[in-house]
């Protein structure tokens, strides 16, 4: 949904309104652009979109009672057939995230990373959230490491486990 809003901008102590473009999606602000007096258009970079997260232990907890939770390791191909998480499916992270014809959309989706700010299993998450719709998405906290650390289950040898490509 498209809306046409205002924002004030004050500078030097004149208050000016600039006309604002707005992309809402699922009730947030996923892109925006400003019309300045003269007309011309830019586009503005909006805060990142916030994803839930969840720890180690929920996601283990979850998993133990049959919840049916969706575990998604967005790490490559090599990475996921060193070792990943019981059950997971691999769904490696792209720039650019095509339809995820595997995941469905009815179960929680819980995204991991080999990555230490959880990075491409968030930026997976915000794409499927912003792109394709989904509605229940998390990601796990300290991703893949943070569950060895734990010391829950791991399908593989922990120690061939490789970075995310």
């Amino acid at each position: 949904m498209r809306l046409r809003t205002f924002f004030y901008a004050a500078a030097a102590g004149v208050v000016t309104l600039h006309p604002v473009n707005a992309l809402v999606v699922s009730g947030s602000v996923a892109a925006a652009e400003t019309t300045s007096a003269d007309g011309m258009t830019s586009g503005s970079p909006l805060p990142a979109m916030e994803v839930e997260r969840i720890s180690p232990a929920e996601l283990k907890r979850l998993m133990d009672g049959g919840t049916g939770v969706v575990v998604v390791d967005t790490c490559g191909e090599l990475a996921y057939g060193r070792g990943h998480i019981p059950g997971a499916i691999s769904f490696p992270w792209r720039e650019t995230v095509g339809e995820p014809v595997d995941l469905p959309r009815n179960r929680l989706l819980v995204l991991y990373c080999d990555c230490s700010d959880e990075a491409a299993s968030l930026d997976v998450a915000r794409q499927l959230i912003r792109d394709w719709g989904y509605r229940n998405v998390k990601v796990l906290q300290s991703g893949i490491a943070g569950w060895i650390r734990q010391g829950y289950p791991f399908q593989g040898a922990q120690g061939e486990r490789i970075r995310c490509e």
